[in-house]
């Protein structure tokens, strides 16, 4: 149902939808239970709509019992979504306006690995130290913001996007997620999993910190 007029997400629904895509509609509000009895649908496409922050909360989406990816990039959200599923892997909030993240913001979402925030508002004082902190964490995306510094890394990142915002150093010291003395190459469970960092677009140059590749063992491509 993508690329229509819908005003709302639509109602009685089959049970056995796996997949619901209503990209580029003009949906503002999500009717209340209207999700209930879908208990199969694991990704909900919603890019390119009209929601605000009060159509996504936990009452409008009740039912989504066993949702792993969602896509609200391009809507009007100011703040992160309310009411997402425990079961949450992928989250897509590109091109909104978000300015912020609370600080427990994840701790009811246990289970995401792929966070696309590129193109928000969000700035260093809007995202607490640890936020990003979780073993789940694999690919990071935060590019064309207003970040200053790079936020602390988690151990399992594997892919970070920090491209385009107002960064001017790097220090490893800080954004290493654990003491760069005790990286050890004989210990593997010790070497922080980053393979792809992105920083271009900022006002970094070369060369790359030496804190940052004695963390970072693992890099395989960074683009300053």
């Amino acid at each position: 149902m993508d690329d229509n007029l819908l005003s709302s997400v639509p109602s009685k629904l089959p049970a056995s939808l796996e997949h619901l895509s209503l990209s580029r509609n003009r949906i503002s509000k999500i009717p209340a239970g209207v999700f209930i009895g879908l208990d199969k649908l694991n990704l909900l496409d919603l890019q390119g709509n009209k929601l605000m922050d009060e159509a996504v909360t936990e009452v409008s989406l009740k039912g989504l019992n066993n949702l792993v990816q969602i896509n609200l990039a391009k809507n009007q959200l100011s703040r992160m979504p309310l009411g997402l599923p425990p079961t949450t892997t992928q989250l897509f909030l590109d091109g909104n306006n978000i300015e912020k993240i609370s600080a427990n913001y994840f701790k009811g979402l246990p289970k995401v690995a792929f966070l696309r925030l590129n193109h928000n508002k969000l700035s260093s004082s809007g995202i607490p130290k640890n936020v990003f902190n979780m073993s789940s964490m694999l690919d990071l995306q935060l590019s064309h913001n207003q970040l200053t510094e790079v936020p602390v890394i988690p151990s399992g990142l594997e892919h970070l996007l920090l491209d385009h915002n107002n960064i001017k150093s790097v220090d490893g010291t800080k954004v290493c997620p654990v003491a760069i003395s005790t990286v050890d190459d004989s210990i593997n469970e010790s070497i922080p999993r980053l393979r792809y960092l992105r920083l271009d677009g900022n006002e970094i140059k070369p060369p790359i910190p030496r804190d940052v590749i004695l963390c970072f063992r693992m890099l395989r491509s960074i683009v300053i």
